[in-house]
This record gives structure tokens, C-alpha cells and sequence, in this order.
């Protein structure tokens, strides 16, 4: 797990984000947030049909895609194609609207062949390993 900088350098992938877990109030606020900030950044809600594609199949479906439906998972995002410095106002703008995933990722060309619910594993046991370091560290 790489440190994210408030750098200029971008990030690889298409500029999009893939979200999932999100209750309908939330995905609205979500859609708020990267109209706020980011004109043109697709937003791809990953529902039951999507559980099982790669994050490349993901990322290629259409703005909105799964907007206002049931969706898998845990809430996570997933960022795709940021600046490295949008990452952080994007995710404090996150918070300030109410919307807190549990799980963060950054796609990376290694992910990007990955299914969606495969990473998504991956990023609940890095939580727990964290978790769990941070736990030793308060005794």
C-alpha cells in the first residue's frame, strides 16, 4: 500500500470511479460530489450483474450504470485515472457529504484484470491486517 501524494501525476486508467454498497440516498450524493469536483468523471455503480467482471469490464460500462439499483458488496471505491492530489479532495469531500466507504482502492495495472469482488476480498483483509496492526500498537 503506496502513500497517495498531492501531486500532479495521474493515475492510471480511465477517469471514473466504481462504487459499491451504497443505499439510493447515498449514490445521489455520490453523483453530487463528483459533479461538484470533477465535470467529467464517470461514475459506475457496480450492481449484482457486475460482481463477477473484471475491473476493466467494469470501467467500461456507461456513466451512471447501475444508478439508483440493489448494489453488492461492501461500500467501497474504487478510483480510476485521478490526479493524485484529486484523490484527497475527493475523498474529504466524501466525508463531508456523509458518504464513508469502508474500502478504498486506486486501480493499478495489475487490478484491472481482477473481478470486482475478488479485489474487493483483497481490500477487506489489508483492512483487517491494519486493523489489526493498529490494535497491537494501542497496548
Amino acid at each position: 500500500m503506496k502513500k497517495i501524494e498531492e501531486t500532479d501525476k495521474k493515475l492510471f486508467g480511465e477517469y471514473a470511479i466504481a462504487a459499491s454498497g451504497f443505499d439510493e440516498n447515498e449514490q445521489k450524493r455520490l453523483i453530487e460530489v463528483a459533479e461538484k469536483l470533477f465535470s467529467s468523471l464517470k461514475v459506475v455503480f457496480v450492481d449484482l450483474s457486475l460482481e463477477q467482471k473484471t475491473l476493466s469490464e467494469v470501467f467500461s460500462m456507461q456513466h451512471k450504470h447501475g444508478f439508483l439499483q440493489s448494489l453488492s458488496q461492501k461500500k467501497a471505491v474504487i478510483m480510476s485515472g485521478f490526479l493524485e492530489k484529486d484523490i484527497v479532495s475527493f475523498m474529504k469531500t466524501m466525508r463531508e457529504y456523509g458518504i464513508s466507504p469502508q474500502l478504498w482502492a486506486v486501480l493499478t495495472p495489475t487490478s484491472v484484470n481482477w473481478k470486482f469482488k475478488d479485489l474487493v476480498k483483497e481490500l477487506e483483509e489489508e483492512a483487517k491486517q491494519i486493523s489489526e496492526m493498529q490494535r497491537k500498537r494501542g497496548k
